[in-house]
């Protein structure tokens, strides 16, 4: 089980420090972490910060108790700051694939239909009223989610999984249905109920390529295509790589919509 509020609290803000201190490190929250090697997109790089990481956990430093969460964090523990690196995924797909196993039996509530495609509508605007700008995740809007699936022929299903559409779906079902799809909207669930969603689709997915639960889902789950888009009119640029390994090949489309 992983949780991922570990991090989110003043307690391993000071165990944090800690960590600076006995490997001689710049203190600052904000600072690069030690072993942050293990962020890049570099191969050598991740495998030197897991090295040194190896090297420093054999002497056995104590373990600090984090009062937050009420649990012992190692010392040294390594900080991820990125959710994905395709390249490293494209690679050990099968292996993270085994690692990972998701709890079907108790977070899955509604799958996807066999014959369904299926379209991630994570609303950030009204996710993260007051970041969501400046984060630069903008969304497509129902016209141009509309077109992502073009090549789908009338009477073809599509599902609609969002956790903060409420009314602002409509639009996008008036649009989806205008083009002769039959859908549903997958409304009012919790995160895991959305991500198996997302896990169970057999046919296509589509999403904002910034939402790691649309990637990841794409990366983990069943699908035969990923379109993972990104608005021209963010500032953040899409990142796009081309996976060769057998379980990824050709999976991914990657767009920018202007």
């Amino acid at each position: 089980q992983f949780d991922f509020s570990e991090a989110n609290n003043n307690e391993f803000a000071d165990i944090w420090k800690m960590q600076h201190q006995l490997l001689g490190g710049d203190e600052r929250v904000e600072a690069n972490s030690p072993f942050h090697e293990i962020n890049s997109i570099d191969e050598k790089e991740i495998v030197s910060g897991l090295q040194s990481f190896v090297s420093e956990a054999s002497k056995h430093h104590a373990m600090v108790y984090n009062a937050a969460s009420k649990r012992n964090v190692s010392l040294p523990f390594l900080f991820s700051a990125q959710f994905q690196n395709l390249q490293l995924e494209d690679r050990f797909h099968e292996e993270i694939r085994q690692f990972f196993r998701f709890n079907e039996s108790s977070c899955c509530k509604v799958m996807a239909d066999p014959d369904e495609n299926v379209f991630h509508y994570r609303n950030f605007k009204k996710e993260m009223p007051k970041r969501w700008n400046s984060y630069g995740f903008h969304e497509a809007d129902p016209q141009q989610a509309a077109d992502l699936f073009g090549h789908l022929k009338e009477g073809d299903k599509i599902a609609i999984v969002t956790r903060f559409g409420g009314e602002t779906a409509q639009p996008y079902v008036d649009a989806f249905e205008a083009r002769g799809l039959k859908v549903r909207v997958v409304d009012g669930q919790d995160g895991p109920a959305d991500f198996c969603f997302l896990m169970s689709a057999q046919k296509e997915i589509a999403g904002l390529w910034q939402s790691t639960y649309l990637t990841w889902a794409g990366y983990l789950g069943n699908a035969t295509r990923v379109i993972a888009y990104a608005m021209a009119t963010s500032s953040h640029k899409i990142e796009t790589y081309n996976c060769t390994g057998p379980g990824l090949k050709g999976k991914f489309d990657f767009r920018t919509i202007h």
